[in-house]
């Protein structure tokens, strides 16, 4: 399973939900940076093609909540190769 948020760490959940307009500041900055979903469409895209060449037919991808949304915007990229 890839670190989508890789080098950063995951949102703390016990910040979830944020409590404070600074926190929630710090919420919106995670998503524009390691929860970027191009970013992350990026990556699970260089997964696919690893697996590929190492010889998978078949590639798919599935996800609850933040990675059912990564999943979506794939369904709708021309690189899939779906």
């Amino acid at each position: 399973m890839p670190d989508f948020f890789e080098p950063a760490d995951a949102w703390p959940v016990d910040k979830f939900p944020p409590q404070t307009d600074e926190e929630k500041g710090k919420l919106q900055q995670f998503f524009g940076g390691p929860a970027n979903p191009q970013n992350s469409v990026a990556k699970l895209l260089k997964i696919g093609e690893a697996l590929k060449q190492d010889g998978a037919k078949f590639v798919g991808a599935f996800g609850f909540c933040w990675g059912k949304r990564r999943c979506a915007i794939m369904d709708g990229c021309a690189d899939a190769g779906a």
